[in-house]
């Protein structure tokens, strides 16, 4: 109507603003789909872990202490020495895991002197050029993590 009441009026830069904004959002809806799309890909992949550790899991059950009761493929404990009960459990799956019986994915990251995967409680190496990095608390002989930094054997004996 105002093109009609007024004749300076132009209504061609409303049009090509009309135009751009509608290419924007075409634009943003496209983003969002790729990036909804990347979204599942990380949901799948997260899901295919948690199966894979469940079945893990269920592998190693046996070695579980009593009181640990196995449901719908986690692991949930009796009320009853938390503490205890969770150093039991993660010493079990450590030592399964050492003594190779459980099976896990080959393109895994070794770590540790002992070469295994990341399992259990672990600590770095303060050293930033350290070869291995990253090591089981059990496979050098901690208990509880340190109060002070960290260096492994081969950092300490380099004089770090």
């Amino acid at each position: 109507q105002l093109a009609k009441t007024d004749p300076d009026f132009d209504e061609e830069p409303i049009k090509k603003r009309f135009e751009a904004l509608i290419s924007r959002r075409q634009e943003a809806q496209a983003s969002v789909d790729e990036q909804m799309k990347k979204i599942q890909r990380l949901y799948d992949l997260v899901d295919g872990r948690i199966t894979y550790i469940d079945s893990c899991t269920k592998e190693i059950s046996h070695l579980f202490p009593q009181g640990a009761v196995e449901r719908g493929g986690s692991i949930r404990k009796k009320k009853r020495k938390k503490a205890n009960m969770d150093d039991a459990i993660s010493q079990s799956v450590e030592d399964a895991f050492l003594d190779g019986a459980v099976a896990y994915d080959p393109n895994e990251p070794l770590y540790c002197t002992c070469r295994q995967i990341s399992f259990g409680q672990m600590i770095a190496c303060e050293n930033p050029d350290c070869a291995i990095e990253w090591f089981h608390f059990g496979c050098v002989g901690l208990k509880a993590e340190p109060n002070e930094p960290w260096y492994c054997g081969q950092c300490r004996d380099s004089g770090f």
